[in-house]
């Protein structure tokens, strides 16, 4: 998958470290290549956030015995799983900017000053980690699963990282198989006592955030409404996950009845898309639909719960910070975070977006039949 330098991952964050995730790994696929490494990611921009604009990330890595400066453009989320474009360049260990030169020219839009961008490059935040990985060969593709633990730095604040990720190395399948292959990993590892959660943000993201950069303190929808009920639940989780990231960031309790009120939003669109694609012979007589109507239960009451907790820490919270009680806001996202893990909530926006992918591909298929 990486021949058109296209990045495939999806990432979750850990409650805590997993050490017997090889073990774990070992039972669900066959796994090689185990390694790790100490890594210095530094993210470069101008001053005026011109990289940002062109919806870019600039950085320098470096580990133990490498150095490389990467460029990340914008791409795009189906299911969950996100894909874009990447360049990755070895540099010398020495080099503490970018060379905006070294990275092909169709990497930036047509009419971008590359001599005006390079000369007002400047550093903006480190993220340090340990990193540990597997190559993990499942269903006849290779996947690299990597576990990230270290600190995001953003000026003078330092937040906790702790993140597993799953990335797609090579494949021939087609783009419905592959969601449905992360959907198969997610679950496996939940099922194995992986203690994920979710983490809806990039660790650039969450220290732009940390940063101040208002561009990236907010909830952006789309501009027009939906055009199925599918593009409906769909923008519903991006949502949900949007007001989550920002929640884990920045500690307002607000955010939290959003996402109580999208989640019940999503559980009663569930119900609908139920009931209209058993009226609708593209569909009703399919697998997918089989399987729709068979997670409904499941899938509406973990929904069901999770608006529950949110609306009570919600309420609990207002309450003591009206009052003048002085809260401890990261605990209380932390015990979010272990909600999630601990009910598997982790799981669900992956799943739906699978279910959505896949009725919409049968539905599609048997129109044009």
């Amino acid at each position: 998958m990486g021949a058109d330098n296209r990045e495939i991952e999806m990432k979750l964050g850990l409650i805590e470290p997993c050490p017997k995730l090889y073990e774990i790994l070992q039972k669900i696929g066959q796994v090689s290549a185990m390694r790790s490494d100490e890594l210095q990611n530094v993210y470069f921009d101008t001053p005026e956030r011109d990289l940002f604009a062109m919806k870019a990330g600039l950085r320098i890595r470096r580990g133990h015995k490498f150095a490389e400066q990467t460029l990340k453009l914008k791409g795009t989320a189906l299911a969950g799983v996100h894909s874009r474009q990447e360049y990755n360049v070895d540099i010398a260990p020495d080099v503490t900017t970018p060379d905006l030169h070294l990275f092909p020219a169709e990497a930036f839009a047509d009419g971008s000053n590359l001599e005006a961008l390079q000369q007002k490059l400047e550093r903006q935040c480190e993220i340090n980690f340990r990193r540990e990985c597997y190559d993990l060969t499942y269903k006849n593709s290779l996947f690299e699963i990597a576990v990230d633990v270290g600190t995001i730095g953003a000026g003078t604040i330092n937040a906790p990282l702790m993140e597993l990720e799953i990335e797609l190395k090579q494949s021939t399948l087609e783009t419905p198989a592959i969601i449905a292959l992360f959907d198969e990993l997610v679950f496996k590892l939940a099922q194995a006592g992986v203690k994920l959660t979710l983490e809806p943000f990039s660790k650039m993201h969450r220290a732009a955030l940390l940063m101040g950069i208002r561009e990236r303190n907010s909830l952006q929808l789309p501009d027009n409404p939906a055009g199925d009920i599918s593009g409906y639940i769909s923008i519903g989780l991006k949502a949900f996950e949007s007001l989550l990231g920002l929640y884990l960031v920045k500690f307002n309790p607000m955010y939290l009845g959003y996402m109580a009120y999208t989640l019940k939003c999503i559980r009663r669109a569930y119900d609908y898309l139920v009931v209209r694609s058993a009226e609708d012979d593209n569909v009703n007589f399919s697998e997918s639909f089989a399987a729709l109507r068979r997670n409904r239960k499941v899938i509406k009451r973990s929904l069901k719960d999770l608006a529950k907790f949110l609306r009570k820490q919600e309420q609990a919270l207002l309450v003591h910070q009206l009052n003048g009680v002085e809260v401890d806001m990261p605990k209380a996202a932390q015990r979010l975070r272990v909600k999630i893990s601990k009910t598997q909530a982790f799981c669900l926006p992956l799943h739906l977006r699978a279910l959505l992918l896949s009725l919409d591909n049968v539905k599609s298929v048997n129109q044009q039949a």
